[in-house]
């Protein structure tokens, strides 16, 4: 037993010495939900563990990083997923390499709040860029090569290039020949105040199954175009975020093309001594109703929502949504949310 203790004592010697050494840090999110739903004929309630979320960063060299991001869910099933490795090459702030899983940089949502939900300002992502919604509306993660750049002029203008395998690929394989392309410009000319535009373009093999799980039957292209502003973590008590998105998809062996519309609106106010924030989400989806590409139906949500901070890393919070469906019609539901950083 004390040659047992001894070589664990030695291993975790050792073990942190090479962390020491790699300059590798290791951190978590979690969060545990309460949730209430009901409509016109129906009620349930229950408690659900959330995404237990593992996050490494590790400085290689002065120019080399890695970054790795698991994420532990159940879907049906306990399942585990890689949602970022990333390896970065830094050759100036305006201008870094980043290749592998990474998220595709579309709009401010996406980047900003992925998963570790205590950093998110509401519980749920709002609908066009949630991603078990009726299916996925965006493509939010691909693996790809990304050219990207910050910090330019006085204006503090960026950039985010990437070119990846696209919808119509599998973590290790792409069936597609042509490649997914995504273009992110933004600006922060004020501290905190942020502005993007960005556009993603992708072709679809005919038999390909989309994020909705529709098999399409045509050949068909996905272009989607952004505008987005946002103002959070600023010196006025206020927070701020806008999105909107167009779809347009074209069956390309065809005459067909439709048009969709996405939006959110997230406002809040920060109460700094007594650490509450109450908020309000406003968002949607608008889809052509020609569409062949996504599942037809218009949805869009209204949330009043209360945060508690009780440290930047320790939040709770609490919402109440009216939320509609032309699959499921009008629905309400009461979430609470106790999210850790760790």
């Amino acid at each position: 037993m004390k040659k047992i203790f001894l070589n664990i004592f030695f291993l975790s010697v050792v073990f942190t010495g090479y962390l020491t050494a790699q300059n590798i840090q290791i951190k978590g999110f979690t969060n545990v939900d309460a949730s209430a739903i009901f409509d016109s004929s129906s009620y349930k309630n229950h408690f659900a563990l959330g995404q237990y979320d593992l996050f490494i960063t590790s400085k290689i060299t002065e120019k080399v990083s890695f970054l790795g991001e698991t994420v532990f869910e159940y879907k049906n099933s306990f399942q585990v997923g890689v949602e970022r490795a990333i390896i970065n090459y830094h050759f100036k702030d305006y201008c870094f390499l980043t290749v592998g899983k990474q998220y595709t940089p579309i709009g401010y949502w996406n980047n900003a709040y992925h998963h570790g939900l205590v950093l998110q300002p509401t519980i749920n992502r709002p609908n066009i860029v949630k991603e078990d919604f009726g299916g996925d509306w965006l493509p939010l993660e691909d693996v790809a090569v990304q050219l990207n750049g910050e910090g330019i002029t006085k204006m503090n203008l960026g950039y985010n290039l990437m070119v990846g395998n696209g919808i119509a690929s599998t973590p290790v394989d792409d069936f597609n020949e042509s490649k997914a392309v995504c273009l992110n410009l933004h600006a922060e000319p004020v501290d905190n105040l942020k502005f993007y535009v960005s556009g993603y373009d992708d072709n679809v093999p005919a038999g390909t199954t989309t994020l909705q799980g529709i098999q399409v039957a045509h050949k068909s292209n996905l272009l989607i175009s952004n505008a987005s502003v946002a103002y959070t973590n600023g010196k006025l008590p206020v927070e701020f975020i806008a999105e909107y998105y167009n779809l347009r998809t074209q069956m390309l062996d065809s005459s067909f093309t439709a048009s969709s519309n996405g939006f959110l609106i997230y406002a809040g106010y920060k109460f700094k001594k007594l650490k509450f924030v109450p908020y309000t989400v406003y968002d949607g989806v608008m889809l052509d109703k020609n569409e062949k590409y996504f599942t037809q139906y218009n949805t869009s949500s209204l949330t009043v929502g209360l945060r508690y901070i009780i440290h930047p890393l320790s939040v709770i919070k609490l919402e109440l949504k009216d939320m509609y469906t032309k699959e499921f019609g009008t629905q309400y539901r009461i979430d609470l949310q106790f999210a850790v950083g760790f």
